[in-house]
Formats: structure tokens, sequence, C-alpha cells
């Protein structure tokens, strides 16, 4: 990594191929965040056509605590969904599916999904 990194930047992203436990933990160290197989760092994120200041939080899960109002919530979730683990299986439809979401985020700068093209109609 370098160690020259501007300290003000706006934000900056990275696509490393590989990417060792020891640099991860630097990059986490100076405020990045991972998503999916990004590196990134900003102080705006775009929505549309509106900046928005990022406040990115980070949580010690070992002693959090939910409060009462997150803790309702875990519970009334808890009676409609089911959690199962398992190994993992692949199909066509899951794969379609992965390709799908993939497609919003392409490698660009910004960080919002890619807007579709207005569809054309037949007269």
């Amino acid at each position: 990594m370098n160690s020259s990194w501007p300290k003000h930047m706006f934000a900056e992203k990275h696509y490393p191929e590989t990417l060792q436990p020891a640099e991860l933990d630097t990059y986490l160290a100076k405020g990045w965040y991972r998503m999916g197989q990004t590196i990134f760092t900003t102080h705006f994120l775009c929505f549309g056509e509106q900046f928005y200041s990022a406040i990115w939080v980070r949580l010690h899960l070992d002693s959090y605590v939910l409060r009462k109002s997150l803790r309702k919530l875990v519970n009334r979730n808890d009676k409609l969904f089911s959690t199962e683990f398992g190994s993992v299986t692949l199909s066509r439809e899951k794969e379609n599916l992965y390709l799908r979401y993939k497609s919003l985020f392409p490698r660009r700068t910004g960080l919002q999904p890619q807007r579709r093209p207005a569809r054309r109609r037949r007269k």
C-alpha cells in the first residue's frame, strides 16, 4: 500500500485481485471499508443527484448491546423468518440472480448503482 495517501481525500476505491490479511487490517485501520471485492473510503455518497455526508460506524460486536427497539424488531423478525446453515449449492437460478445483482454495481468511480436506460415502447 502507498504510505503517501492524501489525508483529506473525498473518495477512493481499490479493486485488489488478492489481499493479504495484514493488508486488509491496514486498510481498515485507516478507516477504509470492504464491500464485496471493493475496498473504499469516501466522505460523500451520491444517490440520484443528491450528495450526502457519509457516516461510517464500526461497532465492537462482542460488547454491543441492542437497544430495546432493535431487540423488539429482532424478536418480531425471528417469528417471520428462519435462518439455515448448510453446504453451498449452486444452481443456474442462483447464478442468474447473482449476475443480475452484480450488474447493478459496475467498477466505476461512483458508489451508486448504474441506472438502467429507459425502455422504448412500441407504437
